[in-house]
């Protein structure tokens, strides 16, 4: 009977271990199997990234600092690096665009694109020309495109000069300087001597809000033939009109300043009076609770002695 039981018993303790065996050695394989269908996945979708990164890796000029609108793109000014995207290379600035005009502002960082550029055609008559004879708005800044403009007493206004970068502007001096063509040269000199000949004519400017987006505008001041003929007839009388203009401005700028000034005076006097008035109130309260106190110790000594 105890053979039977230990031979029974044996024969359970091998049939387990065979299960176990045959179970676990299923567990083994369906787990690698498991391991390799996912670690071939896996480098599957590492072979597309792969090629997707490859595919849209481009090489790109980028902005190393800002460059305002119409400023000519120099090496300094861009840097050649790796970046990933979906655009395909032909859309960014490449080597030979080097020396184009940008047409926005460009920010420091920012990758260009070609259709940021345009070419930088210089005409044969450009000249650059010093201007202080037309009042500069204060919210124009260095590269902004204006229009030049010349308003009359009798409410009359026309375009003079159109959509021009402004250079080297000193808003303090109300001093710029513009490239003109020749005929552009003899209508500026035209509306100095108008302005100057007719009092309460005044030469302006007007900023272009995006200039990128704009066209620009349709010059609409003619000179009239007897300023012509004044200008051939006195060769200085540009300089004189240029010279007294200027004097104008300088006035108005000057009235200005002190303007200001004395608003600023006004108002430190006013802070002064009201910063007075509140230490005088301080050192009266002090002194009405030094009196207090005072009143205070008076009456208990009295009561003190009293008592």
């Amino acid at each position: 009977m105890k053979r039977r039981i230990n031979r029974s018993t044996r024969q359970y303790f091998i049939v387990a271990m065979l299960c176990i065996i045959i179970i676990g050695g299923a567990f083994i394989l369906v787990y690698f199997t498991v391991l390799d269908g996912i670690k071939k996945n896996y480098q599957k979708e590492i072979n597309v990234l792969s090629e997707q990164l490859k595919t849209n890796t481009v090489y790109v000029y980028a902005a190393n600092k800002s460059i305002p609108a119409g400023s000519k793109i120099t090496k300094e000014d861009v840097e050649y690096i790796k970046s990933y995207t979906k655009q395909d290379q032909e859309y960014y600035m490449s080597k030979d665009e080097i020396g184009m005009v940008s047409l926005i502002d460009i920010k420091e960082g920012t990758h260009i694109l070609k259709g940021m550029l345009t070419k930088n055609t210089i005409d044969n008559n450009l000249r650059e020309l010093e201007y202080n004879t037309f009042l500069i708005n204060s919210n124009i800044k260095e590269n902004d495109s204006i229009d030049v403009r010349i308003t009359f007493p009798n409410g009359e206004d026309y375009i003079v000069l159109s959509k021009k970068n402004i250079k080297n502007l000193s808003l303090d001096i109300n001093n710029c300087f513009l490239w003109l063509t020749e005929d552009e040269i003899l209508t500026m000199s035209a509306a100095i001597v108008d302005t100057y000949l007719y009092s309460g004519t005044k030469l302006y400017t007007a900023k272009y809000i995006e200039p990128s987006l704009q066209d620009a505008s349709i010059p609409t001041y003619q000179p009239s033939i007897s300023t012509l003929t004044l200008m051939e007839q006195d060769v200085n009388i540009v300089e004189k009109a240029s010279k007294e203009i200027n004097k104008r401005l300088r006035k108005e700028l000057e009235n200005r300043l002190e303007i200001d000034l004395l608003d600023t005076n006004a108002n430190e006097s006013v802070t002064s009076t009201i910063n007075n008035d509140v230490i005088s109130n301080q050192i009266k309260n002090e002194n009405e609770a030094y009196f207090i106190q005072e009143d205070e110790q008076v009456t208990e000594d009295i009561v003190e002695y009293g008592g």
